[in-house]
């Protein structure tokens, strides 16, 4: 079976999943601005979303952003904060319940970010992705430095700036954004039988091979297959829109691990 066939599955995903409408799929057709305390909340909620529901990592961002660290430059205010005060903001959180399960972690991770963001981007979290097209995948490297912030939400995050915001040429930066392997494209593209390996460093070059004319819009079509039907075990193949063209499902693998 030809790759392209497999490829051409994938991309058929993501259009239907397009006519949908689901989130994530749509390019902003101009480049919305941030103010600061957007800016702010946008990157807070990247921090925040990880073993918590998505709603309340972005909530989190925006009553942060609104509420804490007012009396100055906000990442100069946290920079400043200790951090049994940082922790202890952290477990208060806001509608009686903590920003984060792991208080102490955030703490950690706000005072770390607030360091580089003053020090590099001179107190102002917007430069973090103010970066021209041709360096568009420079977002995802400059993510990944923040402590609690790895390749997963790396990607998001970067992913959500060129699509949603526009940031980076937005649409225009389709065939430059790399796609970021993740524990979902690595199972789904192997089991498609698209990469020889879920190792995510050969993940990632044997899909530069395909030269994908939107590797975002790929990789959004392939981590919501490996979300929603291609689990790591008990796989719903018989449900999975791209079973007829995978070598997994094929042979009758289903239920069983990777």
């Amino acid at each position: 079976m030809a790759i392209d066939r497999r490829v051409r599955a994938v991309m058929a995903n993501y259009k239907r999943m397009a006519r949908n409408g689901e989130p994530g799929t749509q390019w902003a057709t101009t480049r919305k601005r941030f103010t600061e305390t957007s800016a702010n909340a946008f990157f807070i909620g990247v921090l925040l979303d990880r073993q918590i529901p998505f709603a309340r990592a972005w909530d989190g961002g925006w009553h942060m952003a609104r509420e804490q660290f007012q009396n100055g430059p906000f990442w100069e205010v946290v920079r400043r904060t200790r951090v049994d005060t940082l922790r202890r903001i952290a477990r208060t959180g806001f509608d009686d319940r903590a920003y984060f399960r792991f208080p102490n972690e955030l703490a950690m991770n706000l005072k770390r970010a607030a360091e580089i963001i003053v020090d590099r981007y001179d107190g102002d979290v917007r430069k973090v992705w103010n970066v021209d097209e041709k360096d568009v995948d420079a977002i995802y490297d400059r993510l990944k430095e923040f402590r609690g912030i790895g390749d997963a939400l790396a990607k998001m995050g970067q992913f959500a700036l060129v699509r949603e915001y526009g940031v980076a040429g937005g649409e225009r930066s389709k065939r430059r954004m790399c796609v970021k392997p993740d524990v979902h494209v690595n199972r789904v593209t192997h089991r498609l039988g698209l990469v020889s390996s879920t190792t995510p460093r050969r993940v990632a070059r044997e899909l530069a091979r395909l030269e994908l004319e939107s590797p975002a819009d790929f990789d959004l079509s392939v981590w919501r297959i490996g979300q929603e039907y291609c689990h790591a075990t008990g796989p719903a193949c018989g449900n999975c829109p791209l079973e007829r063209v995978c070598d997994y499902a094929a042979k009758g693998n289903n239920g069983r691990t990777l």
